[in-house]
């Protein structure tokens, strides 16, 4: 067991970091939505905030394993750099491209018709 942890502690602390930051994420979201209406013990909700989580999850894993296969640290050149902010922005692209899908499919096929607050309050703003 502890040649394992010795083997992949890297691959180890990523997964740590990277389920506590999207967790972290998921969270905030949580803690700070307003509950307007029982909204936050609706099914879309829910959804919302897992397939946030699980969708962070998957373009994040995917960027680790392009930057591992295409970088090369032992001579890292100018030109990886490029190669570093395409697949940032590929990743990022990736993410946006299936939240909305989720959010798109869960507007669509969702039974749910969620009432939307008229105006919101954020600390002393109203946006009504």
């Amino acid at each position: 067991m502890a040649s394992f942890i010795k083997k992949h502690r890297w691959a180890i602390s990523f997964r740590l970091v990277q389920f506590l930051s999207w967790g972290g994420l998921v969270f905030i979201a949580y803690a700070f939505s307003p509950d307007a209406d029982g909204y936050k013990a609706t099914f879309t909700f829910k959804y919302g905030l897992l397939s946030t989580f699980f969708i962070g999850i998957f373009s994040t894993s995917l960027l680790r394993y392009y930057l591992k296969r295409i970088i090369n640290f032992d001579s890292f050149e100018s030109g990886q750099i490029i190669k570093i902010i395409t697949g940032i922005s590929v990743a990022a692209f990736m993410y946006f491209g299936l939240s909305y899908g989720a959010g798109y499919y869960m507007g669509k096929f969702g039974e749910e018709h969620v009432k939307v607050p008229k105006c919101t309050r954020i600390w002393v703003l109203d946006y009504c």
